[in-house]
């Protein structure tokens, strides 16, 4: 389960190359890769800038996955911004895709996370966050004033 992202707030996202097959990639081999938000239609459109126009995406969306010899895998950190909600694309969330650029393109699966939520306030984040630390189910929780039965 993904945890809402603020809009606005930098995070950080922490990548490990897992190989698939017996076969890894050399130590040498460093592997660049982008970070890119889609949208959750099937297929999913690129989403480039956001509703006024700027950029969707602000920080670190590009780095290179170097070898870590005491993981003994590729590793890799993004430090990025997102400026637009999720609320304003179908469905109401949206995909961050992790793909490989250059020649290994072919050779490296992009790891696509869905269900991406993107918030507007600092404040239904931490309130999504304390929910799911106790245990509670994530709904959405309208103020409504009690209905009086008779």
């Amino acid at each position: 389960m993904l945890l809402p992202i603020c809009k606005g707030k930098y995070f950080s996202l922490h990548i490990c190359l897992e190989p698939l097959r017996e076969t890894a990639f050399s130590a040498q081999v460093p592997l660049p890769v982008a970070l890119s938000l889609e949208t959750s239609d099937i297929p999913g459109q690129s989403i480039q800038v956001n509703m006024i126009g700027r950029p969707v995406i602000h920080g670190d969306s590009h780095c290179v996955l170097r070898y870590d010899a005491s993981k003994q895998t590729h590793t890799g950190n993004f430090r990025v911004q997102i400026t637009e909600v999720s609320s304003h694309y179908v469905n109401g969330w949206i995909r961050l895709v992790v793909a490989v650029e250059g020649s290994a393109k072919g050779l490296v699966q992009a790891l696509v996370l869905n269900d991406v939520v993107v918030r507007a306030k600092e404040k239904t984040c931490r309130k999504f966050r304390e929910r799911e630390e106790e245990g509670l189910p994530q709904r959405r929780v309208k103020n409504r004033r009690p209905i009086a039965t008779i």
